[in-house]
């Protein structure tokens, strides 16, 4: 199964910042953006809603001034589309996200 990558909103709202090697993001509120851990089940079995009970954990960045705490489970299926609210798939942009 490929593994997506993902594309968040939230950084497209917001200014990269690249200081002293480390990266963080302000957001058009001038908030600085934080980090909530979304643990994806990945479910690729063979049938509906079964899989081999491998979880991806991801970085899901957000506004604390603008958002609400993202949701910390999400769902992979094997045809790559994702479940979670917070984000959408990508084809690639650098959208390193603050931890």
């Amino acid at each position: 199964m490929n593994r997506p990558s993902y594309k968040f909103a939230v950084i497209d709202e917001s200014q990269k910042n690249e200081e002293k090697g480390k990266i963080s993001w302000t957001h058009k509120c001038g908030t600085q953006l934080i980090g909530q851990t979304a643990h994806l089940t990945v479910r690729d079995g063979l049938f509906p809603l079964s899989g081999s009970g491998e979880v991806e954990s991801i970085t899901v960045p957000y506004c604390p001034n603008c958002e609400d705490v993202p949701r910390t489970h999400g769902v992979i299926y094997p045809d790559g589309r994702v479940e979670h609210p917070s984000f959408v798939l990508d084809t690639g942009t650098d959208q390193s996200v603050p931890s």
